[in-house]
């Protein structure tokens, strides 16, 4: 996965081994994704087509973290996976199998998501549902088993529907999982296809669709399901509390600590329509979390600072730390994460990467320096000089040695005139 800078230009790598269609918007914040990835051995390859794992992330794919699993689950029996053990939660992304049940959000209701998963310590096909009340920094066990969820009027109520085999019931909760409550809407069973709410997300009433089989063929059934008894009310003053993002994760999102309206946790009253959740929003200095890798700069692993992995121009001078290790630490591996609005403040200390140290150079071998090579090579010379002048005498003075040269190796030397061989043409005259 890649992420770019401005203008979609000068991409880094933003996290490697992501698997295809399991990327995922959190569309009521910006910043927050989630994603599936394939478990790698020290970053380098993936153990198996079977080990996958979740990711979520705060700050658009800088840095990618591991999901807490919930502390117990739906039927409160403790879960005992920790981080520290290896044990984490993972949510299913869009599968061409279970269309329904991928990881699901609204553009309206800010802190709430809904997903099917497993904790443990890979993800696996016999998933639950699981719920998000803040952003994706704590999740609950809402109920074992598949479910295809539906949220209606601004994220106070959410709808829950077994995914396979006939069904009667519902599961609800209009008081942010304070509890779960089961809504009977037939006497007759059906098998739900979807359930669907209107366009903006802010109705209290639902639509099931789906068929049942009636003999031997399916006849297709749509029930609506209608909650307005469900409520004590519409919201007031007392039942709404100001509730940031910044508060769950320590830090603020993409630059801005922004303030949402929110029932607190067991109030059942209603929004309405033209409900506004959003109250404001503070720019806030710029930390580590507004930075990410620069082009040419990865993570090797989750939490690891950005390192260099291709050829980069214009990078700083290496420094001292070249004669002890093979990296040296610079600003230049970080960028601004696209997007941001965090105050940049050139005063305030930038988080610095690793630069490869460039490769020292052959050192040269003790005894070889020029001055003690010159007379060397003079020797070979007149060496080879030597032997080329005593082998040119013989075969000037030594009868045997030229026709040895001349008939048995095939080389022959022009002679002149006045040597005490006559050539093929004198020969013929004298004849003559």
């Amino acid at each position: 996965m890649f992420h770019s800078a401005a203008h979609n230009r000068d991409f880094s790598l933003a996290l490697k081994y992501d698997i295809q269609y399991q990327f995922t918007k959190y569309r009521a914040l910006d910043g927050v994704y989630l994603t599936n990835q394939f478990v790698t051995i020290q970053g380098s390859k993936p153990h198996d087509d079977d080990m996958v794992r979740s990711l979520i992330t705060f700050n658009k794919g800088s840095r990618w973290n591991i999901i807490q699993a919930p502390e117990k689950d739906s039927k409160l029996q403790e879960t005992n996976c920790h981080l520290s053990n290896g044990c984490s939660l993972h949510l299913h992304g869009y599968r061409s199998d279970h269309p329904f049940t991928y990881f699901y959000s609204i553009p309206n209701a800010p802190g709430l998501m809904v997903a099917s998963g497993n904790y443990g310590y890979q993800l696996n096909q016999e998933s639950n549902t699981y719920v998000s009340w803040n952003g994706g920094n704590n999740w609950t066990e809402a109920s074992k088993g598949n479910y295809v969820p539906e949220i209606g009027d601004f994220g106070s109520i959410v709808v829950l529907v077994m995914e396979e085999g006939e069904v009667d019931t519902v599961k609800y909760s209009n008081n942010d999982g304070y509890e779960w409550l089961p809504c009977k809407f037939t006497d007759s069973k059906f098998d739900v296809s979807n359930i669907r709410v209107d366009p903006e997300w802010d109705s209290r009433r639902f639509i099931l669709y789906g068929f049942r089989v009636e003999n031997g063929k399916q006849v297709p059934v749509i029930v609506q399901l209608d909650f307005e008894d469900e409520y004590t009310g519409q919201c007031g003053g007392p039942d709404l509390e100001i509730w940031s993002p910044t508060d769950e994760h320590g830090a603020c999102i993409m630059g801005e600590a922004k303030s949402y309206r929110r029932r607190y946790t067991g109030r059942s009253c209603y929004f309405g329509e033209g409900f506004t959740s959003y109250v404001g929003g503070l720019r806030c200095n710029c930390t580590v979390e507004d930075y990410e890798c620069g082009e040419c700069f990865n993570r090797p692993e989750l939490g690891d600072l950005c390192t260099q992995e291709c050829a980069v121009p214009n990078l700083p001078a290496p420094t001292n730390e070249c004669s002890t290790s093979d990296y040296y630490s610079s600003e230049a591996a970080y960028r601004i994460v696209e997007g941001t609005v965090c105050i940049l403040n050139p005063d305030d200390p930038k988080p610095k990467g690793l630069i490869k140290c460039p490769s020292p150079p052959t050192p040269t071998p003790s005894g070889s320096s020029m001055s003690n090579v010159i007379p060397i090579i003079l020797v070979v010379i007149v060496f080879i000089g030597g032997i080329g002048a005593l082998i040119f005498v013989l075969y000037k003075k030594n009868t045997a040695f030229k026709d040895f040269i001349t008939y048995t190796l095939g080389f022959n030397i022009n002679e002149s005139a006045d040597s005490n061989y006559s050539t093929v043409e004198q020969i013929d005259s004298l004849t003559t």
